[in-house]
């Protein structure tokens, strides 16, 4: 599978550089942990899909998939929230090695009694959370025996790029809000207490209950903003 990197995977591929450019899916998987099942899934979900083989051309700005065997590592991490907060940190924090081919994805799982969590860790440049999510699905489905869910829709990685050229009204429309977006950006700030060059990524667990997920998602549409807008401003 070929395809052409678009202007933001472009642009994710230059923050890799800086730190790593990770982003992780956890799922609880109501099911016990079968470890040989679970890597059979993992693989042939990744091989028969054409997601191995992962071989990136940034100077030409393409990708490629060339297919072969998955060969999946899967680490085991204790049970309970720190333990997971803790392997989501390392995970943020731990680049992956884009030699030629290389595969853009990690696993791990936290087992518990009658249930596990997987967790999928992935080059971020290579896809969007849509299409990983329904990768997790697929997986899940193949493991819990749902053929429907195994069989899930094609994953679609980023758009292509668009020629903003042969679409004149996003083109105008693009234009016009430059203006609010340059004053929007002389608002932003870096905190005084943090340190200049520290890159660390962190990461800490919480639970939204359903009404205050309602309110949530009630006032982003209220004030226009969306609900990750909310979540960074909380932090």
């Amino acid at each position: 599978m070929r395809g052409r990197l678009n202007t933001f995977q472009r642009a994710m591929l230059q923050w890799d550089a800086l730190h790593p450019y990770n982003a992780i899916h956890v799922v609880r998987i109501s099911r016990a942990l079968d470890a040989a099942r679970l890597q059979l899934v993992i693989e042939t979900t990744l091989e028969t899909r054409g997601l191995t083989g992962l071989v990136l051309d940034q100077r030409r700005g393409g990708y490629e998939y060339r297919g072969g065997p998955a060969r999946c590592e899967i680490a085991t991490i204790a049970p309970g929230a720190p333990a997971l907060e803790e392997e989501i940190a390392r995970q943020l924090n731990t680049p992956f090695a884009p030699a030629e081919p290389f595969r853009p994805f990690r696993f791990f799982v936290a087992p518990e009694v009658d249930s596990f969590r997987l967790g999928l860790v992935y080059f971020h440049a290579v896809a969007a959370a849509e299409s990983i999510v329904r990768l997790v699905q697929a997986m899940v489905g193949a493991y819990s025996g749902s053929p429907a869910a195994a069989a899930a829709g094609a994953l679609e990685l980023h758009p292509r790029p668009v020629s903003l050229l042969r679409q004149p009204g996003l083109l105008a429309r693009k234009l016009l809000a430059l203006p609010a977006q340059l004053r929007d950006m002389k608002q932003s700030f870096r905190l005084s207490h943090r340190g200049r060059y520290d890159l660390i990524s962190g990461f800490t667990l919480f639970a939204l209950s359903p009404e205050q997920w309602r309110g949530l998602r009630a006032a982003g549409k209220s004030w226009g903003v969306t609900v990750n807008d909310l979540f960074l401003a909380v932090l």
